[in-house]
């Protein structure tokens, strides 16, 4: 019994194919990276060689955008929660 493979390479073993995308490359996974470690996430973005530039840059700077919006709301809501610890300490202060 041969299979199409045996009778096109002369063997039952699967050769590994060269031009398959590594893992790491894969949208879904440059997603995922992007979600799970923010702007680190972009690296296997860049190295990946078959998105666009203009695709790179634009990921690149709505990714880092939102980030920054981020980590200025995150600053913002905590010198908020002092401002309201403080107040709640002074209403409960002998």
């Amino acid at each position: 019994m041969t299979n199409e493979h045996e009778k096109e390479t002369g063997s039952k073993y699967p050769v590994k194919e060269e031009n398959r995308e590594k893992w790491y490359f894969k949208p879904v996974s440059i997603l995922g990276a992007i979600l799970l470690f923010g702007p680190l996430g972009l690296l296997p973005l860049w190295f990946r060689p078959k998105t666009k530039l203009w695709m790179k840059i634009l990921v690149s700077v709505v990714v880092i955008g939102l980030t920054v919006i981020m980590t200025i709301e995150t600053v913002n809501i905590y010198q908020k929660m002092l401002t309201h610890f403080e107040n709640v300490s002074q209403m409960y202060a002998p």
